[in-house]
């Protein structure tokens, strides 16, 4: 009986030795996304690898044989011939004369937007986009549109007006907005300000990744 035990507690103790070596290695691979390139190209030697891990704390000295075990068996689940694949099928659109007046966020401000909507022809390709962000408002508009960006201008305060603005549309297929496993549904920007909206069982692990990339 205490021989089952002293195995027991053998193989427990190696199972979380392997765990957080491969919880470690998926931070590295997430500082270091070149190295897991290279790995499934078959252009890098595991134990020079490890060697490299355990210098940046990936695992300890005498944890060599593990961390090459925990590589070797590591599950890669991207794809860079794939993402690729799918770089070439984006669609690419580009719509001259654009201004971006960069508003004080005021709730007024955005009740007056929403009267504006009625007065975009979309059909026509003309351009309206409201950013609304924890500080600020954005508006995207044709240079056209003199009337409404005047109007706007003078009621309410404008921080800057950036002009003769071009867009670039960059429509990605729905498998490319797909970063380590998790979908991310939306992006909105007001610059400085970057919004990510995915799916509440892959929050964690995005903001872990975020942080992770944030402390290195």
């Amino acid at each position: 009986m205490g021989h089952k035990i002293e195995k027991y507690i053998k193989y427990a103790t190696l199972y979380i030795i392997m765990s957080q070596i491969e919880h470690l290695l998926r931070g590295a691979l997430a500082k270091y996304p070149e190295i897991e390139r290279c790995l499934q190209k078959g252009m890098v030697n595991r134990r020079s690898l490890a060697r490299y891990l355990i210098q940046e704390g990936v695992a300890k000295s005498n944890q060599m044989e593990a961390l090459i075990a925990t590589l070797r068996r590591f599950d890669f689940k991207k794809h860079p011939e794939e993402r690729l694949e799918l770089i070439k099928h984006m669609k690419i659109r580009l719509k001259e004369g654009i201004v971006i007046l960069d508003f004080e966020k005021q709730k007024e401000l955005v009740q007056e937007v929403k009267k504006l909507v009625d007065e975009i022809d979309y059909d026509k390709g003309d351009t309206f986009k409201l950013v609304v962000g924890s500080e600020s408002v954005k508006i995207f508009i044709d240079e056209g549109k003199k009337e409404i960006i005047e109007s706007l201008s003078r009621r309410f305060h404008l921080k800057k007006r950036y002009k003769q603005m071009d867009e670039i549309s960059i429509l990605f297929p729905e498998k490319a907005i797909v970063l380590h496993d998790v979908l991310i549904t939306e992006m909105l920007t007001a610059s400085p300000e970057l919004l990510l909206y995915l799916k509440s069982e892959h929050t964690v692990k995005t903001y872990d990744l975020l942080k992770q990339l944030r402390e290195h």
